[in-house]
């Protein structure tokens, strides 16, 4: 039972998990009203956003990013990860768009997932 328990722990241990970005919650992201919050507002509450982008209207769109890495448990078995290990990784981008007078005109999110593949 011990050796099952020490597999299992020491298993665990070995699939790992990488984070990286801000993570914004659908519940946060309708904190902001529409034609009421800034940019400020924003920043204020998530921090800063990893992408800014101005057109030349003055339009302004500011996006936080958030990726999740975790490998597949079969890529530590050996001969076996080489064909069916790998990573999966989620993503998930929320865009604040604001006008040229400066206050929140609309809210975007995007999400996605990637299954990597290694080996042969």
């Amino acid at each position: 039972m011990k050796k099952y328990l020490f597999l299992v722990v020491f298993t665990s241990c070995l699939s790992g998990c990488a984070t990286t970005g801000t993570n914004v919650s659908e519940k946060q992201t309708a904190a902001f009203q529409v034609g009421v919050a800034t940019e400020s507002d924003v920043e204020g509450r998530l921090g800063s956003p990893q992408t800014k982008e101005t057109d030349s209207s003055g339009t302004i769109k500011i996006g936080y990013v958030f990726a999740k890495a975790s490998y597949k448990a079969s890529t530590f078995i050996p001969v076996v990860g080489l064909f069916t290990g790998g990573l999966n990784e989620e993503t998930n981008t929320v865009y604040f768009t604001f006008g040229s007078d400066g206050k929140l005109q609309k809210t975007s999110t995007q999400a996605g997932k990637i299954d990597v593949k290694t080996g042969l």
